[in-house]
């Protein structure tokens, strides 16, 4: 492993941000770290950095040990939510702040400097100031100030934050491109599960300071390993009595349910429901539109479930009875988390 943390702990007060937080990252690697407000994602990469230090346990890069070495000499890079540009020095001053710090021969600077504006895509916009810079263009001068010393490792705190939506989707796609090809090391913070999902090679999803599970985006959607990734990672409805719906076995011990949207099939009364005699009947609440589809919020008894339903549809409304079907559900113990699926799946006599 390149980066490694070992039973980290860290309290602000009575407040613990790290709880025995444990985990490794490859060399190479993009992880995200992903979680609510407070989870203690932004101070694991603040320790990391060199910028806090943890009340116990160890922090390894590169097999060496780093608790005590200052931030300056750990050859990380860092780049901030707010882009933390000088707001006095032109892009190329901006750029080549590092390499002056570290004392680089005026040559090397302007031809690392060069280097990086190309590989921005920011030619000719050398001698602009901050406050003639778009937003995503602020944020492409701040990766390549914190790459221009070279570092080993990049660390980026919600670097899309303060970013408008349409070239933050741009900047997603640039970033991972841009990380690809250098093979860097690299951190990011988010609380965009869309985000993580799109960019990240890996995640490590935190709550209340403790390391709720890590693997690839695809392998923790499809497998949470805790309640609250399971209510957390993916839009899903918590249900109390699962036991409400038809066709799914009983777990032991198991007192509620998560429902994913995509788990759900939602068919107006006029339409064929294929699995006829395990639907669930339901009401409609709400209805919103989603862009590529609608999205549902329907009452079955007193349990609520999203849904949704493609735009070629014929359209739902408000108040609306429905029959509602569970292909899965994720069913949750004190441990453990069961993905179940609907019986009618594999019996062909309860199809109609």
């Amino acid at each position: 492993m390149y980066v490694e943390l070992k039973n980290i702990n860290k309290t602000f007060g009575d407040y613990k941000a790290s709880d025995a937080v444990t985990f490794g990252i490859k060399k190479g690697k993009l992880v995200g770290l992903l979680g609510p407000s407070g989870s203690g994602k932004t101070t694991i990469l603040r320790m990391i950095a060199g910028l806090e230090e943890p009340d116990e346990g160890e922090i390894i890069i590169d097999g060496k040990v780093v608790n005590h070495i200052p931030a300056s000499k750990r050859g990380i890079g860092f780049v901030f939510q707010n882009y933390a540009l000088f707001r006095y020095m032109t892009v190329y001053e901006n750029i080549a702040f590092g390499l002056r710090v570290q004392k680089a021969n005026k040559k090397a600077i302007d031809v690392r400097v060069k280097e990086l504006v190309a590989l921005i895509g920011l030619e000719g916009l050398e001698k602009r100031y901050p406050s003639q810079l778009s937003g995503g263009q602020k944020q492409r001068v701040a990766f390549a100030r914190a790459l221009a010393p070279n570092p080993h490792l990049l660390l980026l705190d919600e670097p899309f934050a303060a970013i408008d939506a349409k070239v933050r989707q741009e900047l997603r796609s640039w970033l991972k491109d841009m990380i690809e090809r250098l093979g860097i090391t690299s951190i990011f913070v988010t609380h965009d599960q869309e985000e993580a999902i799109e960019v990240a090679d890996e995640i490590i999803i935190t709550n209340k300071g403790r390391i709720e599970q890590m693997g690839t985006p695809i392998k923790i959607y499809q497998n949470p390993k805790t309640s609250f990734v399971a209510s957390f990672f993916g839009r899903a409805s918590r249900i109390e009595n699962y036991h409400g719906f038809q066709c799914f076995d009983q777990v032991a011990g198991a007192k509620q349910a998560f429902i994913r949207p995509e788990f759900v099939r939602v068919t107006k009364k006029s339409e064929v429901q294929k699995y006829k005699s395990s639907v669930s009947e339901g009401i409609v609440e709400q209805v919103s539109f989603r862009g590529d589809n609608t999205e549902l919020r329907i009452r079955v008894d007193d349990m609520a479930v999203i849904a949704k339903r493609r735009l070629e549809e014929e359209i739902v409304e408000v108040g609306e009875k429905v029959d509602v079907f569970l292909y899965r559900i994720f069913v949750v113990d004190e441990e453990k988390v069961y993905l179940l699926e609907n019986k009618s799946l594999k019996d062909d006599s309860v199809f109609i």
